[in-house]
């Protein structure tokens, strides 16, 4: 299985900066799952809700930490041979206000709306599963034709990461993880409640 898995924060809200070699492999990779805590995953997201973690969070100049991103999700949004898409989230990056009521409603309907497409698996993982294996920063692995490869983002940065041991690490990691996530079925409900509360 494709894992790319997006994870925590990196300069506060910010996330790590795109270097040029991750951004290739995103732009060649056909497998894309991703497990996020904190923000959401990156490819999830509206542009509404990006831009209200940015404003939050970033030190730099957000115009730029938006063009950024945008360069970021579309290397794996904007291609002809769309990506498949598993995406694990915990229930804390509903629960928690993002740019105010509307934008957080309209990140859920964001949200629902992706979860019906045939290339999307999304996930959630609820607060009542207790705790999980931890993953420092944010993770990503992606499946290219021959091998998967890692991107750990951190604060102030991160590495890519081709070593296949070290790959298997982060992917049993995120394995783990989907244990307790709820179906696809009931990941949809807990989000229509969460929109519910928002609307």
């Amino acid at each position: 299985m494709a894992r790319t898995v997006l994870r925590g924060r990196g300069r506060s809200n910010a996330s790590p900066l795109p270097d040029p070699s991750v951004l290739r492999v995103r732009e060649t990779s056909f497998g894309y799952q991703g497990l996020s805590r904190s923000n959401g995953s990156l490819a999830l997201q509206t542009e509404e809700y990006t831009r209200a973690l940015v404003e939050a969070g970033s030190t730099r100049d957000v115009e730029g930490e938006m063009v950024e991103r945008a360069q970021r999700k579309a290397a794996i949004l904007d291609r002809e041979d769309f990506p498949d898409l598993w995406v694990i989230m915990d229930e804390g990056v509903m629960a928690r206000l993002v740019g105010g009521r509307a934008i957080m409603a309209d990140q859920l309907r964001h949200l629902l709306k992706m979860a019906d497409e045939s290339y999307v698996s999304l996930r959630i993982v609820p607060f009542a599963s207790g705790a999980t294996v931890g993953v420092d920063g944010s993770l990503q692995i992606m499946r290219l034709e021959t091998r998967d490869v890692a991107y750990a983002g951190a604060q102030g940065g991160g590495r890519l990461i081709e070593s296949p041991s070290d790959v298997r690490q982060m992917g049993d990691k995120f394995e783990r993880i989907g244990v307790k996530a709820l179906s696809e079925d009931g990941s949809r409900e807990i989000i229509k409640n969460y929109l519910e509360m928002y609307a």
